[in-house]
């Protein structure tokens, strides 16, 4: 085989195999989008079973809040800043919430921590604020894991059916639409 003609069928060998992996590439990302898609995470559509603790380790599952009752469920965290302006913005439009009931999800495992929070942001005001720990880090098998940072917001209506879901600090106005 001559010099030409070993170039020319290393040429060819090249773009088969440039031609390959292009493909392969093009297949992978497609496969990649289409799971994507199919894995997309949503809450489910009521209210579910659950169980957490309050500060001083009594049991409060999801027959301790009354039925009847717009409920927000909101996972944070006590030293969160946006955690903290939500709980502010809340605090300041009161008025909006008054037939609603709020359960406060904290993964942190101290309750003097979470009791300072409820006390700094819901102490004389009113609104039926619930404040609990999820000391056996179940909230994601409860609520489904969408992946978040705290704070993870979830809307029920009276009949504690899912409304909406909040990944990040939502205006008091906008939560109140749904809350009636």
């Amino acid at each position: 085989m001559n010099k030409t003609s070993h170039r020319t069928s290393l040429r060819t060998t090249l773009h088969v195999i440039a031609s390959v992996a292009k493909q392969s590439i093009f297949i992978i990302l497609f496969c990649i989008n289409i799971l994507g898609v199919f894995s997309q995470k949503t809450p489910l559509p009521a209210l579910p079973n659950f169980l957490f603790y309050t500060a001083n380790n009594a049991i409060f599952t999801h027959n301790t809040l009354p039925a009847n009752k717009p409920t927000m469920i909101m996972r944070f965290d006590p030293d969160c800043d946006h955690c903290q302006k939500q709980a502010t913005m809340i605090k300041e439009n009161a008025a909006l919430f008054k037939d609603c009931q709020f359960l406060w999800v904290s993964f942190s495992p101290n309750p003097v921590q979470v009791l300072g929070f409820q006390k700094k942001y819901f102490d004389n005001v009113p609104v039926t604020a619930y404040f609990v720990i999820d000391k056996d880090f179940k909230f994601d098998t409860y609520f489904t894991d969408m992946g978040d940072s705290p704070p993870q917001i979830f809307l029920y209506n009276t009949e504690r059916k899912f409304l909406k879901y909040y990944k990040q600090e939502t205006p008091a106005a906008e939560l109140a639409t749904y809350l009636k």
